[in-house]
């Protein structure tokens, strides 16, 4: 595949590409595709099945560095390239949920703690909402809905209710 040198970086196969700042040799797109100037080619990333936690999975991509290999994952290439450093504290957050889609416009770089946040509340989206629903349906009250799943207020469950599963979890995700 042939490599053109633009004003921004670099061109291969249509997708501009960046310099990835700590690992020399490398270029990394805009959504995540990972090109070696060695091997001339982009790189087959993989997925990291082997997590405990099954439905974090993330896609990585074996990388040189002083003769040494580095599992890097996709996410963090693309942050560091195209968003800057990550502080210490900070994590790289997929606003969408979707782990896989590494595209610099679905990243941002944001505090570890809140980081967690977001996940515990679209945990909870995913594994109770259906749950009260379904309640709902079957004839539990609201204030024994609110009860059975530790909602604070029954303001709050009305909100919960009201959403469908989708926007819902983007307003977990993103607070919009």
């Amino acid at each position: 595949m042939e490599l053109n040198f633009t004003s921004i970086g670099y061109n291969a196969g249509g997708k501009e590409l960046k310099s990835v700042p700590w690992f020399e040799g490398y270029l990394v797109s805009q959504d995540g595709d990972v090109y070696s100037l060695r091997s001339q080619k982009f790189l087959k990333g993989y997925i990291n099945r082997s997590s405990k936690k099954k439905r974090l999975s993330y896609v990585y991509f074996s990388l040189m560095r002083n003769g040494e290999e580095h599992r890097v994952r996709s996410n963090i290439l693309v942050a560091t390239t195209y968003i800057g450093h990550i502080p210490p504290g900070y994590e790289v957050h997929h606003k969408n949920g979707n782990s896989h889609d590494n595209n610099v416009e679905n990243l941002e770089i944001i505090l570890g703690k809140e980081h967690r946040r977001r996940g515990m509340a679209a945990w909870y989206v995913r594994n109770f909402v259906p749950g009260m629903r379904n309640d709902l349906r079957n004839g539990m009250s609201p204030e024994e809905i609110r009860s059975k799943y530790f909602v604070s207020s029954m303001e709050t469950l009305n909100f919960i209710l009201s959403q469908s599963q989708v926007d819902l979890c983007r307003f977990v995700l993103t607070g919009k």
